[in-house]
């Protein structure tokens, strides 16, 4: 992860990632583009899972789309990817702020067709 050389060091899961955790953002959404501070040194808060996807509190901006998220207080491990920013509504909750793909539900549903993927460490 960009200006985190040691995240990530695994996978965060539902039964690992806890709501609250403090969660890690580096990318070039617009406005925090403008320097390496605001690109790599974003936190917020880890809210809940919902069918495969990760939803975190947090300031994410377009630009950051496809950039890592990343669970500190479940040991710098990998949680998920930015995809969409707003507000969602969903079983668990409402959210304001980022959306994405699982790292963990992706690994599982690439294995499950066909596919062996891992994700590297450091």
């Amino acid at each position: 992860m960009a200006g985190h050389p040691s995240i990530p060091t695994g996978v965060s899961t539902p039964s690992s990632a806890k709501q609250g955790d403090l969660i890690q953002f580096s990318g070039h959404g617009v406005v925090f583009d403008f320097t390496t501070v605001t690109q790599q040194q974003r936190v917020g808060v880890f809210n809940f899972f919902d069918s495969g996807n990760q939803y975190v509190i947090g300031a994410v901006t377009p630009g950051d789309s496809g950039g890592p998220v990343a669970d500190l207080t479940d040991g710098n491990k990998a949680i998920g990817i930015v995809d969409t920013v707003g507000v969602t509504v969903a079983p668990e909750g409402v959210n304001v702020g980022e959306a994405g793909v699982a790292v963990y539900a992706l690994l599982q549903d690439a294995a499950a067709h066909g596919f062996s993927i891992s994700l590297r460490t450091v």
